[in-house]
């Protein structure tokens, strides 16, 4: 069987194009990387989209991987390089394979890329965990809301592999052989575990922010608290030298020198049982 490999860009596309009927809007679809992953059916043929996926801080960017299924043939079409591909290629290089079987092992290969994606994320959010419960600071909020929007995006990638694989199980076309169904089948298991795996990662971010926020309310109320307490505690000193600064013609004793001095005392015997009352009632 034939494996023929295309960028975009090649003129071998064309020609591949004409030999074997590719609809033109299929061609058209392989300049595109703004294809959902998907599957569709051409006139003896199988046109699919694949998703790559690579995680670059905390943003998830991808790559069209495109795939022809002929009697045949199999033609992969991409922009960039793609190792797995390549290593892909390299197994089959001499393998007398069906071109199904081809098929399977790309697809194969593309799913098994993004186990570890999945496990970056959960390195990433046990990391945030940690900060969430000993510095929950601003910028914990964006790196959470940057996980939820990369795990969304996964997700949507994952459910339409998925959908891929379920439809290549149960598709009627002699270009998928029946003794294949058992390993498609078990490509869905895996796009299945990454989807449950995915959704229980997508659940710990919620409870991060919830955790979150709860951190956040706790110091905001000790915060408050703290500024109640300091405020109560300095407003009988406020009132009594409000009082005594007015000018009103004061007792005799208060031009005396040790006036001062009882001013002084009241303020500090009436704070001081200011601090035993909120001290027993527990404000402290």
């Amino acid at each position: 069987m034939a494996w023929l490999d295309f960028a975009p860009s090649d003129a071998g596309l064309e020609e591949f194009g004409v030999r074997h009927g590719i609809h033109p809007l299929h061609l058209e679809d392989c300049r595109s990387d703004e294809q959902q992953a998907k599957i569709e059916h051409g006139d003896g043929y199988l046109f699919i989209v694949l998703k790559l996926v690579l995680l670059t801080s905390d943003e998830l960017s991808t790559a069209d991987l495109d795939v022809f299924l002929g009697a045949d043939y199999v033609a992969t079409v991409h922009k960039s390089p793609v190792p797995l591909l390549t290593q892909s290629m390299a197994n089959v290089n001499g393998a007398a394979l069906p071109s199904d079987e081809i098929l399977y092992r790309v697809l194969d290969a593309v799913v098994d890329s993004y186990l570890p994606v999945l496990e970056d994320v959960e390195d990433r959010i046990d990391l945030l965990e940690d900060l969430v419960v000993r510095q929950p600071e601003p910028d914990i909020l964006e790196r959470i809301a940057d996980l939820l929007t990369t795990l969304l995006d996964l997700r949507r990638v994952l459910a339409n592999t998925r959908r891929i694989a379920f439809t290549l199980q149960r598709t009627d076309t002699p270009l998928i052989r029946k003794d294949l169904q058992p390993f498609l089948r078990d490509v869905h298991d895996h796009l299945d575990r990454d989807l449950g795996s995915a959704a229980s990662e997508r659940e710990r971010l919620k409870g991060l922010l919830d955790i979150y926020h709860s951190n956040l309310a706790s110091r905001n109320n000790e915060a408050t608290r703290i500024l109640t307490v300091m405020g109560t505690v300095s407003l009988p000193a406020v009132v009594i030298a409000t009082f005594f600064g007015m000018t009103l013609k004061y007792p005799s004793w208060m031009n005396g020198p040790g006036a001062i001095l009882i001013v002084s005392g009241v303020i500090v015997a009436v704070t001081a049982g200011l601090l035993w009352y909120l001290k027993k009632r527990n404000y402290l």
